[in-house]
């Protein structure tokens, strides 16, 4: 299971004062205390601790040559939120419905011209509009409805 050059695993047995095995259990062992900590509300980490903390343990496994136990990527997966569905619906449905508006009318407007027209500051969130697929249909069934043709 672990496969490490030789001058590796010595290091890392010098630098931790385990082998490979133990190390790689005592990941295993600490990622389930974590979560259990988490799941009941005892989790006391400062975030940016605990990404670096998460962080040094695949670097750990890199090291080892050996893939990270299950337990720490499914805590990686949890706390990146892969479990949440995505949002069905737009952030400011108002200022989404007058961006769908305003590009049916002005189909080259810039993210910048979109910003003025509609009074919305959050550049960032009108490009992700712009680039979506949904916003997109929205605005040629827009123009249909509208009788805008070409483009």
């Amino acid at each position: 299971m672990l496969m490490m050059k030789e001058v590796d695993q010595q290091r890392l047995t010098a630098l931790t004062g385990k082998t490979p095995f133990e190390r790689y259990e005592s990941i295993r062992q600490q990622t389930l205390r974590v979560k259990s900590a988490r799941d009941h509300g005892e989790f006391d980490l400062r975030p940016i601790d605990f990404k670096e903390w998460v962080c040094r343990q695949f670097e750990i496994c890199a090291m080892m040559s050996t893939p990270p136990p299950i337990e720490l990527v499914e805590l990686t997966a949890q706390l990146l939120r892969v479990d949440r569905p995505r949002r069905s619906k737009p952030r400011n449905p108002e200022k989404f419905l007058a961006c769908i508006e305003y590009v049916a009318e002005n189909p080259s407007a810039t993210v910048s011209e979109v910003r003025r027209a509609i009074d919305y500051d959050q550049q960032r969130q009108i490009r992700q509009w712009l680039n979506s697929h949904a916003f997109q249909e929205a605005v040629v069934l827009r123009r249909f409805e509208m009788g805008i043709t070409g483009g």
